[in-house]
């Protein structure tokens, strides 16, 4: 699997930084390689970090005192990113948390050709500042931000949800109109690559009546694939019909 952007971090900065941050980065559509998201019981733990690097665009680091008190693991760590980097493999975005620039430059020289995203005005902003990196770039190709899954015969309803969708901040919907003889894991599963988001928009002509065990099976792919899935209950329905 490809990933726009590697998370490394100390175990210690996972909760207040790591965590929450990829939480924002995956909200802005970003395939985010995060180590509690992608490692399972039983997995290699260092094949799995190697694979996350290898296949990922870019590299964000998060810099902290608790990183630097683990200075061989660290240093490792920042090796590894240069390796890749000097291979245009990967570009590295150096992250720092408590710490000032300077301190960063004293620890790892080959950073000082790079100015890193401080934490100190918020998680907000840091994501702001690597949005700007990934769209400057140009190395991520923007995907619909959502795929509106509907009956073909709510086509008029779903014209005027994806009309409001274009004048809020979403780029792009992207809508496909579901037939009786459609199964419903079939489209997800061909579209989980090229879209942020799936909604399932359920409206007064529904009359699809998927197995519970292939809804489930589609759900829980999306949240494999990290790709948020939406019910959307348009004009006329006001609960979710039974499977």
């Amino acid at each position: 699997m490809e990933w726009d952007l590697f998370i490394s971090h100390a175990s210690e900065d996972k909760e207040n930084v790591a965590r929450p941050l990829a939480h924002k980065l995956k909200i802005h559509g970003l395939k985010v390689w995060f180590d509690e998201d992608v490692i399972l019981g039983g997995d290699p733990i260092r094949r799995s970090i190697d694979d996350g690097l290898t296949n990922s665009k870019y590299g964000l680091v998060i810099i902290s005192p608790h990183f630097l008190r683990k200075k061989e693991w660290a240093h490792k760590e920042l090796d590894g990113f240069f390796a890749r980097e000097d291979g245009k493999r990967l570009i590295l975005i150096p992250v720092r948390h408590e710490l000032s620039q300077e301190q960063v430059v004293t620890f790892s020289p080959t950073l000082a050709g790079k100015l890193s995203i401080s934490t100190v005005q918020g998680l907000d902003h840091v994501v702001e500042q690597i949005l700007r990196v990934v769209e400057r770039d140009g190395n991520i190709r923007k995907r619909p931000e959502v795929l509106l899954i509907h009956d073909s015969a709510d086509d008029s309803e779903i014209a005027i949800l994806a009309s409001k969708l274009s004048e809020t901040r979403f780029d792009k919907s992207d809508n496909l109109g579901v037939r009786p003889e459609t199964h419903l894991r079939n489209i997800i599963d061909a579209s989980l690559a090229n879209v942020r988001a799936v909604a399932i928009c359920v409206g007064p002509n529904w009359k699809q009546k998927w197995q519970q065990k292939e809804l489930d099976q589609a759900i829980v792919r999306c949240v494999n694939e990290h790709v948020p899935i939406i019910t959307v209950l348009l004009p006329g329905v006001t609960q979710i019909p039974e499977t």
